[in-house]
């Protein structure tokens, strides 16, 4: 195991790291590298996307059972038999970086839920709680996604480990089209590439990285009823286009608990309280509590110092459109103690014994 000498240190290296600088910049602080790309100012090289382009720009909805559509292509209008099964929007945790090295559950369910779903994405459009910006922005790299090793102190087998999916510039087009729709501001980054919180998850999901992926950034200082509102208005790429939607956070996420934990340690009674209640109002539909979690939910404080690895989920949530405002877990598990590791589908869910195989 990697262990920091001097000082008295007996815990991972790369934990060492994490928590030194937790200690003196508070606990919103996890990856380094992470938040000196964060930003909320504007992106340089990013195009705004203004609501007078979005009609000029609409694109009719593809069927889904064409091979090899373009997102842009024109087509006829969607029948409920091209699409018996729209594809859901997911949450996952990406929990720590090292995940796709440790073997714990929550790794396995991940390499297994590409399979669940009922068919292929055609692209994917990543939220993560690692890219923060000013306002909704969206990556459209022509090319190939760099892989963004966004954290420093980690064993060198991770930084060696890259994910080169091909950019979707078509499918930022569309997202910045639906949110300028929906009267959010939107801007597209022709540079940005995928961060641990995109890339550990889908590094698992679709090893081959032959899919076209985009990533929006999220706005913790807009709360999560904005990030609800940036889902509904989303909702159709998922139900029409087969773009899966996946929000990438952390279900709890305190780092001052790591101290001395290990990836298998047994689960502390405050993250299981705080993930248990959030977890029965997202399987309830309790939309308006889940919104108000910082008041509601036990433990909130503590589970979420800061409310950027949560945010991702309410994108999922919102996806999912007002008709369904239910989620199906479909994973429950937990690391290091305190990272609850728990994963939900939202718009449909997944068959049943798919969900309990895994």
């Amino acid at each position: 195991m990697f262990t920091a000498k001097g000082g008295g240190w007996e815990f991972p290296a790369f934990w060492s790291l994490a928590l030194i600088v937790q200690a003196l910049v508070g606990d919103g602080a996890f990856a380094l590298g992470a938040r000196l790309r964060q930003t909320r100012s504007p992106i340089p090289g990013a195009l705004p996307i203004a609501p007078h382009d979005v009609e000029r720009r609409r694109v009719q909805t593809v069927p889904c059972r064409r091979r090899r559509p373009s997102i842009a292509a024109a087509a006829p209008a969607l029948r409920p038999e091209d699409c018996p099964m729209s594809l859901p929007s997911l949450f996952v945790s990406h929990g720590a970086p090292t995940l796709p090295l440790e073997a714990v559950p929550a790794a396995d369910f991940l390499r297994s839920l590409g399979g669940m779903l009922p068919r292929r994405p055609r692209s994917i459009l990543a939220v993560s709680a690692h890219w923060e910006t000013e306002n909704p922005t969206v990556s459209a790299v022509t090319g190939t996604n760099e892989t963004i090793h966004d954290f420093y102190g980690f064993p060198p087998a991770l930084y060696a480990l890259s994910y080169p999916a091909p950019g979707a510039p078509a499918l930022a087009e569309r997202v910045g089209d639906a949110l300028a729709a929906a009267g959010l501001p939107a801007l597209i980054d022709p540079r940005r590439g995928l961060d641990h919180g995109a890339w550990v998850p889908l590094l698992l999901m679709y090893p081959e990285a032959d899919i076209p992926v985009a990533q929006l950034s999220i706005q913790s200082h807009l709360g999560p009823a904005h990030h609800l509102a940036v889902g509904r208005a989303l909702a159709p790429l998922r139900e029409r286009e087969d773009v899966l939607i996946l929000a990438s956070g952390s279900f709890t996420h305190n780092l001052s608990a790591f101290r001395g934990q290990r990836p298998d340690s047994p689960e502390l009674d405050w993250a299981a309280r705080f993930a248990d209640w959030f977890a029965d109002a997202l399987i309830e539909g309790r939309v308006a509590d889940l919104l108000a979690y910082r008041r509601l939910a036990p433990e909130a404080q503590r589970n979420h110092p800061s409310d950027e690895h949560l945010l991702p989920i309410f994108v999922a949530l919102g996806a999912a459109g007002e008709a369904q405002p239910k989620a199906q877990r479909l994973h429950r598990s937990a690391t290091y103690g305190a990272l609850r590791m728990d994963a939900f589908a939202f718009g449909g869910g997944l068959p049943a014994a798919a969900v309990r195989a895994a």
